[in-house]
């Protein structure tokens, strides 16, 4: 998934309580320097708590479930390639 491309997601509580490994998942974060601001981010899921970035870009730090305030709260069920015509 990149930016810019239109995804569509579910936040079906069961989806969401049993994502399949390495499923593109909605996380709300409560970051531990600032909980009052939370973050939406897509990750990629990795039983049994890992939430990591697949990019060619750069990594992002992973995120463990169990020591971080993160929580699934979507599952992304497919992704379109949103592209221009401009050159």
């Amino acid at each position: 998934i990149s930016r810019g491309d239109v995804v569509a997601v579910t936040d079906d509580q069961a989806i969401c309580a049993n994502p399949a490994p390495l499923a593109a998942v909605r996380v709300r974060l409560h970051p531990k320097d600032d909980f009052m601001k939370p973050v939406s981010l897509l990750r990629q899921f990795v039983p049994p708590s890992l939430l990591i970035t697949n990019s060619s870009t750069g990594q992002a730090p992973m995120i463990d479930m169990d020591d971080e305030d993160a929580h699934i709260v979507g599952v992304v069920l497919l992704s379109h390639r949103r592209f221009s015509l401009r050159p």
